[in-house]
């Protein structure tokens, strides 16, 4: 599933102009890549309709309609390019308990990615007590089981960040600005060294919760 996700392929800006549109965007999307004959075809026999998905996640989550398309639709156009300057990362804000969590588990679950959801709180800057920011990465191709290609595509949820803030003058720097400096250059795609080869932070669906 993830291999027809990455080779769908559609444009950032046919996406934009259906974002608000979700089933004419579903719709025209099959249509599309069934009528373009110069497009690579989807190397699964079960295309990847967002409609679909949404669907199936409703079943699930409650009271979260329009939450859920705009996260199911950001994460299949993250992984139908390979441009990291096309993707899109997401911040959701909300109370414990709506269902932000459990979303993404449902939403990866249908698309066959592997997925962490880390608790922001335990970073700290790297040489410090505690765990660095790059321990993500790690718990990602864990999920993968080790496959790095599938991992590249995978989401990573930050729970929390709202305690990576300058609120605590006590951990300024250690626990907040230097965590945050750490989680943009992944966000923003870098390149780092790991057990298994190389691995770029570039196509990586990253999510911040901030809990109220």
């Amino acid at each position: 599933m993830a291999d027809a996700l990455i080779e769908f392929g559609f444009e950032p800006d046919y996406y934009d102009e259906y974002y608000n549109n979700f089933e004419q965007y579903s719709k025209d999307k099959i249509e599309d890549s069934e009528n373009k004959s110069n497009r690579k075809k989807v190397a699964c026999s079960k295309k990847i309709i967002p409609l679909e998905i949404y669907n199936n996640v409703r079943k699930c989550i409650i009271g979260q309609d329009d939450a859920l398309k705009n996260i199911i639709t950001t994460i299949v156009r993250n992984n139908t390019t390979n441009n990291p300057q096309f993707k899109s990362n997401i911040f959701l804000i909300g109370e414990t308990g709506n269902g932000k969590t459990e979303s993404i588990k449902q939403i990866a679950k249908q698309l066959d990615l592997p997925y962490v959801i880390e608790d922001s709180s335990k970073y700290t800057q790297e040489g410090y007590v505690g765990v660095s920011v790059e321990q993500a990465i790690i718990d990602l191709i864990n999920a993968a089981q080790g496959d790095l290609k599938k991992a590249s595509r995978g989401i990573i949820v930050f729970d929390e960040i709202d305690k990576k803030t300058d609120t605590d003058e006590r951990e300024s720097g250690v626990a907040t600005t230097s965590v945050q400096e750490s989680m943009l250059k992944m966000v923003e795609g870098t390149t780092m060294q790991t057990n298994l080869g190389s691995f770029d932070t570039g196509l990586i669906n990253f999510y911040f919760y901030w809990c109220l």
